[in-house]
């Protein structure tokens, strides 16, 4: 087992070059490194090659896709296979970074997924004593982001616990399928939310006449990416408003518009009552001890 500290700092080795590296039960599936480390590991020219060989091997699905979609906005990036050393767990592993880093908490980033070992605790903060443990079901790895998934309002929903953000965000079309089942409205202005990659994205709050339960937390109040991953056009509105925030932040590449996406990001205030998050590879279950 990777035991992961509340501040998140791991020493791994890549390739025998030792990085400083954060991992958080909300970071991605694959080591993602920050661009500079990268070009330091791979060589100037990473980018190049690796473009190039991902064009010669279009048409077969050698590895999973290394660009980020992040709203509207599409970020490039890039993968390529290293060594991986993390205490005693040593795994030849897929990396990957972007042309804009995805955050700048270290110079790797790793959810559960990316670390070679079958269990992984997060420890958010010191446990009383007061704390039960709940288990929950954990996905396969084949998103963004270790999650769990509940059907909501007729539709699967993808939850990530992610306490790098302070308040739990929705896309709209999870926003939506939720107001539908739990009666949310929203209220108060558009809000900007940074998401990963310098990406910010317009948000409004929606609270909930009844409560969304996850295992031990609850959930009564999210932010909704009101213009990203389908529609939040459905949403009772509190507070009528015609103003609406649909400028973008262009990053890198360009898109057509996404289709609907069924995601939540669990932030810091619903799981301000949890001490620990272990996710259990083999058996597919998510530990959660909260008070």
């Amino acid at each position: 087992m990777i035991d992961v500290p509340p501040n998140g700092k791991l020493q791994v080795s890549v390739n025998g070059q030792t990085l400083d590296t954060f991992s958080g039960s909300g970071m991605p599936s694959v080591l993602s490194l920050r661009r500079s480390v990268a070009l330091g590991l791979f060589g100037p020219n990473a980018e190049q090659e690796r473009a190039k060989a991902a064009r010669r091997f279009q048409l077969i699905s050698v590895s999973r896709n290394p660009d980020n979609k992040v709203g509207p906005i599409l970020v490039k990036g890039y993968t390529q296979n290293a060594d991986l050393t993390v205490g005693s767990h040593t795994s030849r592993v897929a990396t990957k970074w972007s042309q804009a880093d995805a955050y700048d908490f270290a110079d790797g980033l790793a959810g559960p997924y990316a670390l070679p070992a079958p269990v992984v605790r997060y420890r958010l903060r010191e446990a009383n004593g007061a704390e039960r443990t709940s288990s929950i079901p954990l996905l396969p790895d084949t998103w963004w982001v270790a999650a769990t998934s509940k059907m909501i309002g007729g539709k699967s929903i993808k939850f990530a616990f992610a306490p790098q953000f302070a308040t739990t965000v929705a896309s709209a079309a999870a926003g939506a399928a939720i107001s539908e089942e739990l009666d949310g409205a929203l209220s108060g202005t558009p809000q900007r939310v940074m998401i990963s990659h310098g990406v910010e994205r317009p948000a409004r709050v929606m609270r909930l006449s009844r409560t969304l339960d996850l295992g031990p937390v609850s959930i009564d109040r999210l932010l909704v990416r009101t213009a990203d991953f389908g529609s939040a056009n459905s949403i009772r509105d509190e507070e009528p408003d015609p103003s609406e925030m649909t400028d973008d932040i262009v990053v890198n590449g360009k898109r057509k518009p996404s289709r609907a996406a069924y995601i939540v990001y669990v932030g810091a205030d619903v799981l301000r009552g949890c001490t620990s998050i272990t996710y259990d590879k083999p058996r597919h279950l998510i530990h959660l001890m909260c008070k």
